[in-house]
């Protein structure tokens, strides 16, 4: 929690089969609005495996059904192409900052964001 526990903070780490970690997903879950802010980083040796796509997958799908996030929303570098076409993938769409106004971003940021879709609780990887 932060310290004025207006924010959860959550972490997971993304492993392989093996037990080999290989990145973690992230949130910041706002009780205030029902939002959450998401983050991710895979090893770059992993990349093209579909393997960070399933794992903020499995995020969303935590936060939805177990915090009861209602927005989701991720900050990135406009230049980051490869982290917008997973983020695209997945149902998000660049939103203004002007509409979630506690996400400071940078002139070189971005906002997306998306609402939850239809979650299977069965759905694991």
């Amino acid at each position: 929690m932060s310290p004025d526990q207006s924010e959860q903070w959550l972490n997971w780490v993304i492993r392989l089969n093996s037990g080999e970690a290989i990145g973690y997903v992230q949130a910041s879950v706002f009780a205030a609005n029902g939002a959450a802010l998401i983050a991710y980083e895979l090893n770059s040796a992993f990349w093209g495996r579909d393997l960070a796509r399933l794992a903020v997958e499995l995020m969303l799908n935590e936060l939805a059904q177990h915090y009861g996030v209602e927005h989701f929303l991720a900050q990135l570098k406009q230049t980051n192409a490869r982290s917008r076409r997973l983020l695209e993938r997945l149902g998000f769409a660049p939103t203004s900052a002007e509409a979630w106004p506690q996400f400071e971003a940078a002139a070189d940021e971005m906002l997306m964001h998306r609402m939850p879709a239809e979650y299977s609780p069965d759905f694991k990887c």
